[in-house]
């Protein structure tokens, strides 16, 4: 205590001496620390008395207010000092990273203008706003102000940051990562860098290196909330429920607003079956923002897992009316309908949004399915499937639909004359070596199948489509090249990483090779988008199995063969499970 009152006299005595701002910013970080904020602000407010001219004073107060929740009083302060030195960029910069943290945008935009506009180098706060505009959402402008600095100086880091950030927004992920390599090189110990690379880690399907990279930004923001976000995804897709709901419970004790942490929460405590939980917290983020899709989503996949159909059905509506190409949705609201025994109102209902949204790939696939399926206009079915090409040409799962529906139709030998005869006379048309690949594949000639695909590689080294293709079948091969097999994935991966077909040719490839923790990454991304397709679950099963996780491969097979699903596997599957049993 002696001692403390003594540290208080000293510096008391130092402002007494030098009552400059800085002098005064000791004892007030003094008084702050022993919780005596009264004392705080009244030795601020003697030092803007006696230093009235001086900007710094009003920012020292300014900085006093932000920490104590006082927005209003803080801005003032802050407007003030600016109007003491109008032309110091620095009180500019101040004002707009006030904004950008109380999130008005707009206004942070303008002083971050100003601020560059009183600067004699101004890169830097162009990069800061350039991530600003990324926050807003307002990409093209960022992207402008990147590319802009880049010119200027290559090396620049923050612009290199943002720019990731672009790359990763438009699912270029090698590129991203390349970034993101050189600037942790550059600033190892960033924490939002590292946590960028797992955000593009996951992206890519590596789980293990995004768990990596979102410790290492914890190790130097050991309570940054988008890191622990991320680290719980990561535990939700490995279905280690308890520690991604402990991570997203830590990351809202950071920040009690972060949506994503939300919402992995909720998913995660539906996931361990405490579904009242979840659908509280996703009440209470809806009240918030009460037309939030994803909010929607996850109570309608809640209310399903609870056997409450009626509920999850009103909530699907919801969505629809609010977005109508939202895909998801509509594919639910047809699996409810297909389970009871609707078939025709699934397709009637599919065809109604095809009408409001004639491009969506999705609903043109789900309607082409249905159709296949319930045996109803089969040359429907067909044109549904051709305009679906003609709108995703890289797409592996439309010719893989038209090959199925030429089978079952018995026009598939006609199909394949009718590529022959095309690629005869353009030599060039890929899409055409693609179409006659899957059609052979169908008929079971692989191997003309796989010189079709590699004849389209040849034209088009990047083509998705090829490439997933000719992966799956490389790696089903006798004697598979699973090198060439698993690099052809990635092809495929790069481009559609999202597409859970794609995913589950990648999960095959390294199923093949004996890396089952990367598989089973794969497999779980594909299930997440499909949980409905009983192939993509037994592949899940057969890495679960492989990783002897009995239990759970157990479980995944049971799914899989009660969907009643005409899957090829069926009868492995089957007898998989009378061997665990």
């Amino acid at each position: 205590s002696n001692q403390i009152d003594e540290a208080e006299n000293a510096l008391k005595k130092a402002l007494e001496i030098n009552p400059e701002p800085g002098v005064a910013n000791e004892l007030v970080h003094f008084y702050i620390s022993r919780k005596k904020y009264l004392q705080a602000e009244q030795i601020l407010q003697s030092s803007l008395a006696k230093n009235p001219d001086a900007p710094e004073s009003y920012l020292g107060l300014a900085k006093f207010y932000m920490n104590r929740g006082q927005p209003e009083e803080a801005e003032q302060n802050i407007l003030t000092a600016i109007s003491k030195n109008p032309e110091l960029p620095e009180t500019y910069i101040f004002l707009a990273n006030f904004y950008q943290n109380t999130r008005v945008f707009e206004k942070a935009e303008q002083a971050y203008k100003d601020a560059i506009g009183k600067s004699e180098n101004p890169a830097d706060i162009q990069a800061a706003l350039a991530n600003l505009y990324f926050a807003m959402e307002k990409y093209e402008p960022a992207s402008q102000e990147v590319q802009a600095i880049l010119t200027g100086n290559p090396r620049h880091l923050l612009a290199r940051l943002v720019n990731a950030k672009l790359f990763i927004h438009d699912k270029k992920n090698i590129e991203a990562l390349a970034v993101l390599e050189g600037v942790v090189n550059e600033a190892p110990r960033w924490a939002e860098a590292h946590y960028l690379k797992g955000v593009v880690h996951l992206q890519m399907g590596d789980i293990q290196r995004s768990i990596d990279s979102a410790n290492q930004a914890l190790k130097f923001a050991p309570d940054n909330p988008d890191a622990l976000s991320l680290l719980a995804e990561n535990m939700r897709l490995k279905r280690d429920f308890e520690a991604s709901r402990n991570y997203a419970a830590k990351a809202l004790q950071s920040a009690p607003d972060h949506f994503q942490a939300g919402l992995i929460l909720a998913k995660s405590l539906v996931s361990l079956g405490d579904t009242e939980k979840g659908l509280h917290i996703l009440g209470k983020m809806g009240s918030q923002s009460p037309e939030n899709i994803e909010i929607l989503y996850n109570k309608s996949s809640a209310y399903l897992i609870h056997g409450k159909i009626q509920k999850a059905t009103d909530y699907l509506e919801k969505i629809l009316n609010l977005n109508p190409d939202f895909s998801p949705a509509l594919l639910s609201m047809s699996n409810i309908l297909i389970q009871q025994k609707k078939a025709d109102q699934a397709m009637a209902m599919v065809s109604k949004y095809l009408d409001k949204s004639p491009n969506n790939l999705d609903y043109l696939l789900l309607l082409a399915g249905l159709m296949n399926e319930f045996g109803a206009s089969p040359d429907k079915a067909m044109a549904l499937l051709d305009r679906a090409q003609e709108i995703a040409p890289e797409n592996p799962r439309v010719y893989t639909m038209a090959a199925s529906h030429l089978v079952r139709t018995g026009e598939i030998e006609k199909a394949i004359e009718k590529y022959r005869a095309l690629i005869q006379k353009k030599p060039d048309f890929v899409e055409g070596y693609m179409s006659l690949g899957t059609l052979l594949e169908q008929t079971g000639d692989m191997a003309g199948a796989e010189v079709a695909y590699l004849k389209a590689l040849e034209i088009r080294p990047e083509f998705a489509a090829a490439a997933n293709n000719l992966a799956w079948l490389m790696a089903n091969d006798p004697e598979p090249d699973l090198g060439e097999a698993l690099r052809l994935a990635l092809v495929a991966k790069n481009a559609y990483p999202e597409d859970p077909y794609i995913a589950d040719t990648l999960g095959w490839v390294h199923y093949k090779r004996g890396s089952t923790q990367l598989a089973l990454t794969q497999f779980r991304m594909a299930m997440e988008k499909r949980p409905d397709l009983a192939t993509l679950r037994y592949h899940f099963a057969l890495a679960l199995f492989a990783e002897g996780q009995i239990d759970q491969a157990k479980a995944e097979l049971l799914k899989c063969l009660e969907a009643k699903e005409n899957f090829p596997e069926y009868h492995e599957a089957e007898k998989l499970l009378k061997e665990i049993s």
